[in-house]
């Protein structure tokens, strides 16, 4: 079984938070470590309180990243793009994994047995477009010196969330990021218009099969993240669509993030059983 690291940017009640790191150590074998990124508009207290879970009851299994990325929109550093690659660097120097997973402190995982994803494929991501909006500001200031540097270009959309990558690879991508793309760009570029903040959902996917277009045909059809509808009334729907096998996937986005709601609290009896099954202490 291959070895994964999830990668979370939080910045909600620490109950929420332990929820997802219930679900996630319940539903997926494979998470060998959690490593969160904290938002600096929380508070100390809000951080502290993560670094005593990191030592305590999460010892070994939750890291919290010391650096705090302003994560509003409009400046750069900021947006999913910085802090991605920020918990990469970090976890990297702590424990030894094979893949990275991305996602988000709202996905919730359903079912059990995404482990087969991780070790069927190579790398993967939930592709909502190829050759996708090229009057985007991102894709504007960074195509010319892509196709220019790469001979197969592969411009590709999609959300960060859901999306793995093998270890060295994603090193290789993030340093070419800011060792190499974000230095022929001036800073007031990278600014303009969010500039970079919008291309989390096209600069690592992109980068990466432009850097490794071997893997290109390695995108998978099987889905881990259910992303098609953000509605709670849908999300309902196409929970009950993936528990009967219906619908092809292993978690859900936009969970509402509060600890009492209702879709929540189903997800978490969900969580519960799983790891009663399994022998796992609730």
């Amino acid at each position: 079984m291959k070895r994964v690291v999830a990668s979370i940017p939080v910045h909600e009640n620490i109950s929420v938070i332990v929820d997802q790191l219930e679900n996630y150590r319940s539903f997926v074998p494979s998470f060998v470590g959690i490593v969160l990124h904290v938002s600096n508009c929380c508070s100390k207290d809000f951080f502290e309180k993560l670094i005593s879970l990191s030592e305590n009851e999460y010892k070994n299994y939750l890291f919290i990243n010391p650096e705090r990325l302003n994560v509003t929109k409009g400046n750069w550093p900021c947006g999913l793009t910085s802090l991605f690659c920020s918990n990469f660097n970090f976890i990297k120097e702590k424990i030894d994994f094979d893949l990275y997973y991305l996602s988000n402190s709202n996905d919730m995982f359903v079912k059990a047995g995404v482990e087969t994803i991780f070790d069927f494929y190579e790398s993967g991501v939930n592709v909502l477009s190829d050759n996708p909006l090229s009057d985007r500001s991102d894709v504007i200031l960074f195509k010319p010196l892509l196709e220019t540097k790469f001979k197969q270009f592969h411009s590709t959309l999609s959300f960060a969330e859901g999306s793995f990558y093998p270890k060295e690879k994603f090193d290789d991508m993030q340093k070419f990021i800011f060792q190499e793309l974000l230095l022929t760009i001036p800073i007031e570029d990278l600014n303009l218009q969010n500039g970079l903040i919008g291309g989390q959902e096209y600069l690592f996917t992109t980068i990466f099969y432009s850097l490794f277009p071997e893997l290109f045909e390695c995108r998978y059809k099987d889905k881990i993240l259910d992303i098609d509808i953000s509605t709670f009334e849908y999300h309902v729907h196409n929970l009950n669509e993936i528990l009967s096998g219906r619908r092809n996937a292993y978690a859900i986005k936009r969970v509402p993030r509060s600890f009492a709601n209702s879709l929540r609290c189903k997800i978490r009896n969900l969580s519960n059983l799983h790891k009663s099954s399994i022998g796992q202490k609730i």
